[in-house]
């Protein structure tokens, strides 16, 4: 008799794991201050025609709370400085939470007036002075790589 719960107890133990394993948590105002600015990935996006351009990726307090927007700049050829181009993502990001699995901290951050559950990006990263690491994918740009904090004096 008892050998016949072994199967509902194994199903049970592998949907519970999961959850355990990750947890949620509210991003502390410590994390938020390494974070907030402008940051910008050390490899170019790529390049049309002769316009370089690169991702550079703000967070920033708003209205709606804590804020991610992801910029597309460019520079002709030949010009030493970056111009602000456009979004990649039409909504207004908003970080929702923060969650720790195994070992790593993901950032999850969703478009306002959306439901979480219905569209959320998940990025994990890491951050040690004015260099961040980012891995994954926010409103359609690929984030992952190597990011560098901007100076106030050389935001676009």
């Amino acid at each position: 008799m008892p050998w016949r719960a072994v199967p509902l107890l194994t199903a049970v133990c592998l949907l519970i794991l999961p959850l355990a394993a990750s947890k949620s948590e509210p991003l502390r105002k410590k994390d938020w201050r390494q974070l907030v600015g402008d940051w910008v990935l050390d490899a170019p996006a790529g390049s049309f025609g002769k316009m370089q351009t690169r991702y550079r990726i703000r967070f920033e307090e708003s209205r709606f709370g804590r804020a991610v927007s992801v910029n597309e700049d460019f520079r002709p050829e030949g010009e030493r400085q970056f111009h602000t181009g456009g979004p990649v993502h039409s909504r207004i990001l908003v970080i929702g939470s923060l969650e720790r699995r195994a070992g790593k901290t993901v950032l999850v951050i969703a478009p306002t007036g959306e439901r979480p559950e219905d569209v959320r990006f998940e990025v994990t990263y890491r951050i040690a002075g004015n260099a961040l690491r980012l891995q994954g994918n926010i409103g359609g740009a690929k984030v992952s790589g190597h990011w560098t904090r901007l100076k106030a004096a050389t935001n676009p």
